[in-house]
């Protein structure tokens, strides 16, 4: 979400968005006793939001999306919620 606000909002001027560091979620998650899943398309999104609602507890979903994919809707900052970007669903 930092880099699509850097891309919008200022023009582009992208700092501190490398994330190719992070940590397996999903392992992490499970060392801390709490359902991990990962999902890398939309079937596997679907199926994972499934299993997360029937379980008890905590689940946490990994959902995988290219560097270059936007995530909406998104309220711009310092406005309100009849402000929000929706994205370009044509």
């Amino acid at each position: 979400m930092i880099k699509q606000w850097q891309e919008l909002v200022y023009d582009g001027r992208y700092s501190q968005i490398d994330l190719s560091g992070s940590p397996d979620f999903v392992k992490l998650a499970e060392a801390y006793g709490v359902k991990g899943l990962r999902a890398t398309t939309p079937k596997e999104a679907e199926a994972a939001w499934r299993e997360a609602l029937a379980t008890d507890g905590p689940v946490l979903i990994d959902f995988v999306v290219s560097k270059g994919e936007l995530v909406y809707p998104m309220i711009p900052q310092g406005k309100a919620l009849e402000d929000m970007i929706v994205g370009d669903f044509d």
